[in-house]
């Protein structure tokens, strides 16, 4: 019985882990999502970017908030939100923060030709 006690009690570490730590693995490579597409709305006051792209189901909106730690260059060059507008062409990395909302990690953009 001690045996079997010390046996679960040993294993148990290890089973309970490897879930987590796949859980983890898998998370992490989905957290960081891509939009591709032209600028339709800019707001530097509030943060805001929303992004026109093409999708499957058509056109699709996506809203990003952008804050301090986020990347952004325009035409090669490091740039501020300020700097963008409305139809430059943007390639967008985000993650979705807990509250739902898009958190842009970079943009890099060109302007409208």
């Amino acid at each position: 019985m001690l045996a079997v006690v010390l046996t679960i009690f040993f294993l148990m570490p290890g089973l309970c882990n490897a879930p987590r730590a796949v859980l983890a693995q898998d998370s992490e490579a989905a957290a960081v999502h891509e939009a591709d597409g032209t600028v339709t709305f800019v707001d530097p006051q509030a943060q805001k970017l929303i992004v026109a792209s093409a999708s499957d189901e058509g056109q699709k909106e996506t809203v990003l908030v952008v804050g301090d730690s986020s990347m952004i260059e325009k035409d090669g060059q490091a740039a501020a939100l300020a700097d963008l507008s409305t139809g430059d062409d943007v390639a967008v990395s985000y993650k979705v923060s807990d509250k739902g909302q898009n958190i842009a990690a970079s943009i890099s953009a060109s302007s409208q030709q």
